[in-house]
């Protein structure tokens, strides 16, 4: 049975990809979580400031990232979480459900595009994708590479 992990802004914990492939996730405001450029073959993290690391994105994550491949949280107090604040801008992909591709009985998944959404926490500290500010609609390449980039 997995363990619980109880979700704290800034927490550390210690994601398991595969045998051998470890790597960190920062919680930071439920559900979003930054994942770093950083890896180790054993999970065991020390003498590290995430500060001094590249994030390579930010995520909202479910249960599957927090039931199958968090292993704990990280306890050691020589690993900082950085004090970058979070991702402002944020693509938010067009789905299925906004244009209803169906083919048979079969859906037709392929990337739809996408909206850039101004993502800023509301005042009880929770994201909504829902209601956050649209910057530009419709996103598509090659025109809005330098945008999306």
């Amino acid at each position: 049975m997995a363990k619980r992990v109880v979700w704290k802004k800034n927490d550390l914990v210690n994601i398991q990809l595969r045998d051998n492939l470890y790597t960190i996730g920062q919680m930071l405001t439920s559900p979003e979580m930054r994942f770093y450029d950083i890896f180790n073959s054993d999970g065991a993290w020390q003498n590290l400031d995430l500060n001094k690391i590249e994030p390579l994105f930010s995520v909202f994550v479910g249960n599957v990232i927090n039931k199958s491949l968090i292993q704990g949280k990280i306890k050691s107090t020589t690993v900082i979480p950085s004090s970058k604040p979070n991702e402002r801008y944020w693509i938010k992909p067009y789905t299925i459900l906004d244009y209803g591709h169906y083919k048979g009985d079969r859906f037709n998944f392929h990337f739809l595009g996408g909206k850039l959404i101004d993502l800023v926490p509301d005042a009880d500290d929770i994201l909504s994708t829902t209601r956050a500010p649209i910057i530009k609609e419709d996103l598509t390449l090659p025109q809005d590479r330098k945008l999306i980039e």
